[in-house]
């Protein structure tokens, strides 16, 4: 399980506990942290990086055989192979996101 929140959940956290009645010097103080920690967060970068386009594709459909009824699914980027039934939308090797191929058409060798 992991323990990452979200930037927009920490930022509306923060947000509620400013004093919307405030008056005087010492409310306006008390905004003026939550701004400054609010503020911070904003330029946090994030944990999770963008997977880049190159690492977003399709499986490859190949039938291990002329007869074979059970198909392969291959990773375009690293070739990794898993059976058409226990299709993902990532391949657990290289770690890239892929769909499903559309139709046994899109036949063709890894990379």
């Amino acid at each position: 399980m992991s323990d990452l929140i979200s930037r927009q959940d920490a930022i509306d956290a923060l947000e509620a506990k400013k004093d919307k009645s405030a008056k005087g010097d010492i409310g306006g103080f008390y905004n003026a942290i939550i701004q400054n920690d609010i503020d911070k967060i904003k330029a946090l970068p994030s944990v999770q990086p963008d997977v880049p386009d190159k690492n977003v594709g399709k499986w490859i459909y190949r039938k291990r055989c002329k007869n074979d009824k059970q198909p392969e699914l291959i990773c375009p980027f690293c070739g990794e192979a898993i059976g058409w039934w226990d299709t993902r939308n990532f391949c657990a090797n290289c770690g890239a996101k892929l769909e499903e191929p559309e139709d046994e058409t899109n036949v063709r060798k890894p990379n």
